[in-house]
């Protein structure tokens, strides 16, 4: 059930790319993307109707439906695909726990880390001098006085 919601819910081109490189069986990918052919049907059916829109209501109507539904199912594939993700990642959590980090990618998070922790220190109250916090005090009044003075009209 995993492997089909990621192989129908899962971006088109790392999806397909990663089964080639895993060495997947083409006829199991195959049968595994069939489903997606509900949000591709509805995908169809209302551009359709978009296009029989000049002759009147019930295919404006049915347009929408058709692309509400179409965007509902592939919101839904979406979202178990990453349900699937996030069940597999908690289920084999040792067997990934063991593989070693990559050097670059544990680099670059580090660096994001630094960056984020420096980012929050700058931006902490406490550590603003005395006449910024004022400032910026005084400019929340000015703004929320403008807003108020003007909300009325």
């Amino acid at each position: 059930r995993g492997k089909v919601m990621i192989l129908v819910g899962g971006p088109d081109w790392p999806t397909s790319v990663l089964t080639g490189i895993l060495r997947l069986p083409y006829l199991g990918m195959m049968i595994g993307t069939l489903p997606i052919l509900l949000p591709v049907a509805f995908t169809v059916v209302a551009g359709g109707c978009m296009l029989k829109t000049d002759q009147g209501g019930l295919w404006v109507s049915m347009g929408s439906l058709f692309l509400t539904l179409s965007a509902l199912s592939l919101g839904g594939c979406l979202i178990l695909a990453a349900i699937a993700i996030e069940n597999t990642v908690a289920e084999r959590k040792a067997e990934l726990d063991v593989l070693p980090d990559d050097p670059d990618v544990k680099k670059f998070d580090d660096e994001q880390t630094d960056i984020q922790t420096r980012t929050r220190a700058a931006m902490a109250w406490a550590g603003l001098p005395g006449y910024m916090r004022a400032l910026l005090v005084v400019a929340w009044l000015f703004m929320y006085i403008s807003f108020m003075a003007f909300a009325q009209v």
